[in-house]
């Protein structure tokens, strides 16, 4: 970069670098190289602390030098919305082969959101689903009769 430089000197800063080595001829050659050590910064808006979400998340990212950024394997363009459920991995890659991974999770809104009130068929007291009921995977188990209002 127009600084003298010694061979063997190094060079740790980040940044962009031409390095002209002139030869005693007096002919040179001139090599130009990025020393990069940030890796790509990757938001995602409306991921909680645990990773998950029950909105759309979108996806955005940064790099000076990217390289590739993909979704579960799927190259996409940062400002991506992701609206299914499902989870989701986010690798995001630049040129010196600096890597951010990222992972979340969108889950289906809870049955409380809902309006509607589970009851006992057997005495019509409301059922309290997150005390009450086993849930596996999103999936509420009952092993009595139950009804809808």
């Amino acid at each position: 970069n127009g600084l003298p430089f010694a061979s063997g000197d190094e060079v740790n800063e980040e940044g962009e670098y031409t390095l002209v080595v002139t030869k005693e001829n007096g002919k040179s050659d001139t090599v130009q190289f990025v020393i990069d050590k940030t890796p790509p910064v990757v938001n995602l808006d409306t991921v909680d602390a645990n990773n998950q979400s029950k909105d759309p998340v979108t996806v955005t990212y940064s790099d000076k030098y990217l390289e590739s950024a993909t979704i579960n394997g799927v190259p996409f363009e940062s400002g991506m919305i992701v609206k299914e459920p499902g989870s989701y991995v986010v690798v995001v890659t630049d040129q010196a082969g600096n890597v951010t991974t990222r992972e979340f999770e969108i889950v289906p809104g809870e049955l409380e959101d809902l309006d509607v009130t589970f009851h006992w068929a057997s005495d019509g007291q409301p059922i309290d689903l997150n005390a009450q009921v086993p849930n596996y995977d999103g999936v509420y188990y009952f092993n009595e009769d139950i009804y809808v209002d």
